[in-house]
């Protein structure tokens, strides 16, 4: 989000199979995970590399990764986390082992981990969880193919792509291997439909689902970009047409426009084609343009925007930094609606910073007549925490997920056709609050909890979790009172505070490993249950779905 730079397409890497380094490639796997070191390891030696596992980052030194040549690492641990190892790697000098950061947390906690790693000079690679085996093989093909290629003695015959290219996706399309979903953003003030922004999926037979930011760039040449849109726009179309037809919901529809054809005159000449021949008013359009693809100059092609406004298209720029952009430049220009993620809301420690940006864009816009669309809100407090911005529009999860144009008719049917967050995504109904200082923490925690069926707000100290319990009512309130940082006096005595006050809620406190000496103090937390480290995530979510129906069961009794 913060990088003013275009998209650059990535060079096609290739390994042969047949012929290896001198050396064989040596990992270590550091996750807390069991499984996922056990599925690491079984990949990594099925590609013929040499595995050693450690179970989390403790004990971990630089001795240790002298005749490594990659980490494979967990970014969220208890006691030593991604980011601690990150800085024993870098002691390794001249040539620090490579990194493969793996995590279920995307978005700003990943993007922050990547931009410090290279800042210190280290070369990282990421992959999500939970990944298949498959592309898991793929990112360290990728890793041994950077080592290969540097050999002299590599070769260069049955090689196999490691990186997604333009070709890949002129293969894709041709396959039909991309579809096309929905997904709606809503009028905030009202809770009626705006849009309906069409999402693109590529269903990848190795890496899985892939949406647009994964393969975005290899949209970059005119030719593949045109194939895209060409292939995909009557798809998106149909889509929203067909959701007209059953719902009778009026809104846009919004399509991603790649940037390499803003200028391209046979585009606009298909768009207005395709439009009519489809029966789609031209002025039913938004085009979104991905902010990377105009480079801050939102003058880019001036003939061409001038075309699109004459035919009554609407410009969007989408993934808007609302932090660094020039503002003035956008208000200037054709660009007539903005989406900026909000997603970074969830975090505790960036709130304030992203809420005073929001605010601050909103109140220009709307002084502009300029349209700002709030994405990425996934959660029922980053739904809360945007209202009072001045952002009219919102997009996400909590919202309504991307779906088909007739499964999302139905769901609409299914709420008589009007907006309702609890209706339409099927929300989950078990409200947790979660205190969690450490923000890596949070983000793994919350990832986990959120999949497993929990309205989840996140707090990152007592007294901001103290404020929540004022205007929210949670079923169940989790603390950690132990986290890797560690906690100064104020800190512990605002959470011996915070759970004193919240006796009327099933706690479940987060605690150093016990020993005898120490049981007696965490029981002074007056908790309703406690849970040592290391956690075990299993345990966690059992524990929590524990407390929160035994105290529906006391309520009902």
């Amino acid at each position: 989000m913060n990088n003013d730079e275009r998209p650059r397409k990535p060079d096609s890497v290739h390994v042969s199979r047949v012929a290896s380094p001198s050396q064989p490639f040596s990992v270590l796997v550091v996750d807390d995970d069991p499984l996922v070191c056990e599925t690491v390891e079984a990949v990594a030696r099925d590609e013929g590399m040499n595995v050693s596992v450690l179970h989390g980052g403790k004990g971990l030194s630089a001795d240790m990764l002298q005749d490594k040549q990659l980490i494979v690492l967990d970014l969220m641990m208890p006691g030593v986390d991604g980011v601690q190892v990150m800085d024993i790697v870098n002691q390794i000098k001249p040539h620090p082992p490579a990194i493969l950061l793996i995590s279920g947390v995307e978005g700003p906690a990943m993007e922050s981990a990547l931009r410090l790693g290279r800042s210190k000079g280290l070369t990282l690679d990421s992959l999500s969880k939970p990944f298949r085996a498959k592309a898991l093989s793929v990112a360290l093909r990728r890793q041994l193919a950077q080592r290969a290629t540097s050999s002299p003695s590599a070769a260069s015959s049955a090689a196999i792509p490691l990186v997604l290219s333009a070709q890949d996706m002129l293969t894709a399309l041709a396959h039909g291997d991309i579809r096309v979903d929905l997904s709606p953003t809503v009028r905030l003030s009202t809770h009626s439909w705006h849009a309906m922004t069409a999402v693109c999926h590529w269903q990848h037979a190795d890496l899985g689902t892939l949406e647009l930011p994964g393969f975005r760039h290899t949209l970059i040449e005119p030719n593949v970009a045109s194939r895209y849109f060409r292939a995909l726009l009557p798809s998106a179309v149909h889509q929203y047409l067909t959701l007209a037809r059953l719902s009778n919901a009026a809104a846009r529809l919004s399509f991603p426009m790649p940037g390499a054809l803003l200028g391209n005159e046979d585009t606009i000449e298909f768009l207005a084609e395709t439009l009519a021949a489809l029966g789609l008013d031209a002025g039913s359009l938004t085009l979104d343009i991905h902010h990377t693809d105009l480079g801050g100059n939102f003058d880019t092609e001036l003939q061409a925007q001038a075309r699109l406004q004459m035919r009554k298209v609407r410009l969007c720029v989408s993934d808007f930094d609302a932090g660094i952009a020039d503002l003035e430049k956008l208000w200037s220009s054709a660009f007539k609606e903005v989406k900026v993620k909000a997603s970074a809301l969830a975090l505790p420690h960036e709130r304030a910073s992203v809420t005073q940006q929001l605010r601050h864009l909103a109140t220009e816009a709307q002084a502009h007549g300029v349209a700002v669309v709030a994405t990425g809100v996934d959660t029922e407090l980053i739904h809360g925490l945007i209202q009072g911005l001045g952002i009219s529009f919102a997009q996400g999860l909590y919202l309504c997920p991307p779906m088909p144009a007739a499964e999302l008719a139905r769901k609409m049917q299914e709420a008589n056709q009007s907006f309702d967050p609890q209706a339409i995504p099927g929300q989950v109904n078990r409200k947790v609050l979660f205190l969690e200082p450490n923000p890596f923490l949070q983000q793994i925690y919350g990832y986990h909890l959120r999949r497993h069926g929990f309205d989840l707000d996140l707090a990152a100290d007592a007294s901001e979790a103290h404020a929540l319990t004022q205007t929210q009512n949670y079923e169940l309130l989790i603390v950690d009172t132990a986290p890797p940082q560690g906690l100064n006096m104020a800190q512990s005595e605002a959470i011996h505070g915070l759970l004193a006050s919240c006796t009327h809620l099933p706690t479940l406190a987060l605690t150093d490993t016990f020993s005898h000496a120490q049981q007696a103090p965490a029981q002074s937390l007056r908790a309703s249950s406690f849970m040592p480290r290391p956690i075990q995530l299993e345990q966690l979510l059992a524990e929590a779905l524990r407390l929160v129906a035994q105290d529906t069961t006391i309520q009902s009794g």
